[in-house]
This record gives structure tokens, sequence and C-alpha cells, in this order.
């Protein structure tokens, strides 16, 4: 037992521990209403591959002693890097980010932060399991189960943006709304229903240490985009994007996903 609350503690204690509030600042200030698109859902699994390293995208809901769970989210790279999101259900803290290597070795999956061994995992199917976190064994790896999920970006919808030059893609729904990003060029945002259409001219956007800023000046009104390195669902699919997208636009704050089509002037 003592052990089990410690663990518990343990994944707690990290997932608590945000770096930072300014993005809410930024996204949020001066808006008269919000139209919140951004639905955090349990992971919805996808059919089976053959695949036999851990390359991809994977997300599931550790236990948690003083709230609903801890929403895990790995994005697995092909040069054995990964990035680590972690948030807490029914709490109003940040997502905590943190980045690392991993390595496969025996069947085993083991996750580095620091030169420190932080999860070892071992997977079946499309299922990674948690035997170790923080050197601490799991008794019960079950409850600590990673699905695979799908990574936006990889579709004909985001093929043909990229084919007609669109650098980076935001999406809303509810209602539903579009941002187009072609660097050096252009930021164009549409809403779906045909009643609102602006495009300016592409500006320098301000990289602080926790999002990418625009902000345009028309003739008539002033927007603003803000683009977050968070994943990010669109309540309507079981796609996860790497970026959260909050468009600013007439007193109203649209919520939504993005993902970057382009390598040029990565974010």
């Amino acid at each position: 037992m003592g052990r089990a609350v410690l663990l518990l503690g343990l994944v707690l204690a990290a997932s608590c521990n945000p770096g930072g509030t300014d993005q809410q600042e930024v996204a949020g200030k001066d808006a008269a209403a919000t139209v919140d698109t951004v639905i955090i859902n349990k992971p919805i699994p996808v059919p089976a591959t053959r695949d036999t390293l851990p390359a991809g995208i994977y997300q599931g809901v550790f236990p948690c002693k003083d709230c609903d769970g801890i929403q895990q989210t790995i994005l697995f790279n092909n040069d054995r890097t990964y990035r680590e999101e972690q948030m807490t259900w029914n709490g109003n803290e940040l997502p905590r980010v943190s980045t690392g290597t991993w390595t496969l070795r025996e069947g085993m999956i083991r996750l580095t932060q620091n030169n420190r061994a932080a999860i070892d995992f071992v997977k079946k199917g499309d299922t990674l399991m948690a035997i170790d976190i923080d050197g601490i064994a799991l008794s019960n790896s079950s409850r600590y189960e990673l699905i695979k999920r799908v990574l936006a970006g990889s579709n004909p919808v985001w093929e043909k943006k990229m084919q007609e030059g669109v650098d980076f893609a935001g999406i809303g729904h509810d209602p539903l709304w579009n941002l187009d990003i072609r660097y050096g060029k252009s930021l164009s945002f549409r809403l779906g229903d045909g009643t609102t259409s602006v495009t300016a001219a592409y500006v320098k956007p301000v990289v602080t240490r926790d999002s990418t800023v625009y902000r345009m000046k028309g003739d008539t009104v002033a927007w603003r985009v803000v683009l977050f390195p968070l994943f990010c669902t669109d309540g309507v699919s079981s796609n996860l994007y790497p970026f959260r997208v909050r468009v600013q636009y007439k007193g109203v704050l649209y919520k939504g996903c993005g993902v970057q089509l382009s390598k040029k002037n990565s974010l």
C-alpha cells in the first residue's frame, strides 16, 4: 500500500506543476465572448497496425488520488526523441510538457529524461502498458495503458491545403471555422456559414516560451491569432492535433486545433 500511495503521489506531483500561465492571459485577454471547440475525450482505439516500434502518438489516462485522472499523451519520434504532455482532469492547471529520448531493448520501451529513467513500457499491439514509473514497479499495469491515436495531418483535406500553399491550418467547430497561414504571404480566417471572411498580409509573429502570436490590423478591425504547442482534439474525430489555436475576432475568441503542413519556418 505504501508503494502505491507513493507512486500516485509522484504522478500527481508531476502533472500539477505546469510551467507558466502566460498563454492563458494572451489568449483570453479582452475577449467579449468565447466559442470553445476544444473537447478532451478519453482515448478512442484505432485499428491495429503491424509496427513493432512505438513511433506515433499514444494517449491514456493514469489514475490520480485527488482528481478524475491524469491524461498522458506521448508522441514518439523516429529519431528516438519523444514529447510528453500531462494534463490533470477537473483541474485548472495548464498541461505539463516534457521531452526526452526513448530506447527499445528486449521488448521493453524506456523513456529517459535528464539521464534518468522516467517510464518503462511493454508494447502489446497498439497499446503501451507502463510497468515502472520513476524506478517504482507497478503492480497493476492495466491501469496505466496508452492507446495509439491518429495524428492529424495525413489526410486528403490537409494534403490539398498543402498543395494550395497553406503552411499552417487551423480548424474549429460549433461554429465551424478555418484558419490558413501562408508563411511570408497571408493569414486568412473564415466562418463556415460564409458570414465572415478576412485576409491580412503576413506579419512577423511574436514568439514566446509558450506561444506564437500574430497581430493583424485591418482598416476596420484588429484581430489576433495565437498558436500553442499543445496537443488538441477537435471533438468530432479521433485525430490528435499538435497545436491549439485561438483566434480573437470582433470580440469573440474562437478555440480550435491546428496542424503544421510544411517544414519551412517551422514553429
